[in-house]
């Protein structure tokens, strides 16, 4: 893990030198003394890699380019969720200098790459209390970017299917996510009233193959899954009909989203369980785009999909 801060033997204040392995180090001190003194903790670091902090005494947020800020107090705070939103709101207006601090000793690889855009969007979720974000273009099947972290190499005609699916099984009330995480018992029950008993066979099999691909590990994260797929269905339909500008939004029940065009042909997406604020989710799009963008464009192509059709290239 790479830690830059105050405690002695990592990296004091006091060190003459400006870089540290190839990094700007004064500029994340002296944001480091902003949130010390911002949110009255006794220490503050910058982190890369390593596990989550679990310490109460801590207070911690993910940061643009890969980074987490931590805030440390003598005693656990009385306020974690403010001081929380606190912290994100100084990552977020100090973006820049934590995307200057990223080590450039080596070039990022695609992996690296990839991940950081997953963060970035996985803050976006957050700050715009969504239940997931995504990059998408127009262009190709690939999605460039999802806040589901620990996805599988899933790309548009995956998404596609998976809501296709879900919304057959919602028309004889079954839940997807049930179906794939409550076991092949309860998914044999629950298809068995179905009055096709090819079809329920088929809608088996189907989940059984896309659970089977996934790094997914329960119910809210697959009911998560499964509102990003039709969401991104929906913008891909869209799109194809020339319904999308560059701002679309969809508020109902069940599903709601919001979609921004940046680059020409990239498409940023929140998405929510219904209705939702538009006010904070604009908000939250509009102040992530700079980073995004940037993350998006410095991509490598994508890599060949195993099942040997050709490389699906970034525009």
């Amino acid at each position: 893990m790479v830690r830059i801060g105050r405690p002695a033997g990592v990296w004091s204040r006091g060190r003459s030198a400006t870089t540290v392995a190839g990094m700007p180090y004064q500029p994340v001190i002296r944001l480091l003394d902003v949130v010390k003194r911002e949110l009255g903790s006794v220490d503050a670091r910058a982190e890369l890699g390593g596990m989550e902090p679990s310490d109460p005494r801590l207070v911690w947020c993910t940061a643009p380019a890969g980074w987490r800020l931590v805030a440390v107090f003598e005693e656990p705070p009385h306020d974690p969720a403010d001081k929380r939103a606190k912290l994100e709101s100084l990552a977020e207006s100090f973006s820049g200098t934590l995307e200057e601090a990223r080590p450039t000793m080596h070039p990022a690889s695609p992996v690296s790459a990839r991940r950081r855009l997953d963060e970035a969007l996985e803050l976006l979720a957050t700050r715009a209390a969504a239940s997931g974000a995504a990059v998408v273009d127009v262009r190709s099947p690939e999605i460039w970017g999802c806040s589901e972290m620990h996805r599988s190499r899933e790309d548009m005609d995956t998404a596609v299917t998976t809501a296709a699916i879900a919304a057959q099984l919602a028309e004889h009330g079954i839940d997807f996510a049930e179906l794939v995480t409550r076991g092949p018992d309860w998914a044999d029950q629950a298809l068995s009233g179905l009055p096709d008993r090819q079809l329920g066979l088929r809608l088996r099999n189907d989940c059984e193959r896309l659970s089977a691909q996934s790094r997914r590990a329960g119910i809210e994260a697959w009911r998560r899954h499964v509102l990003l797929a039709r969401a991104m269905a929906e913008l891909r339909r869209a799109d194809v009909e020339g319904q999308v500008g560059n701002r679309m939004v969809v508020s109902g029940p069940g599903l709601g989203w919001m979609a921004r065009s940046f680059a020409g042909i990239y498409r940023a997406l929140v998405v929510y369980p219904g209705p939702f604020s538009e006010l904070r989710a604009e908000g939250a799009l509009v102040r992530a785009m700079p980073a995004i963008e940037q993350l998006v464009t410095a991509l490598p192509p994508a890599d060949p999909p195993s099942h040997g059709q050709g490389m699906r290239m970034r525009p």
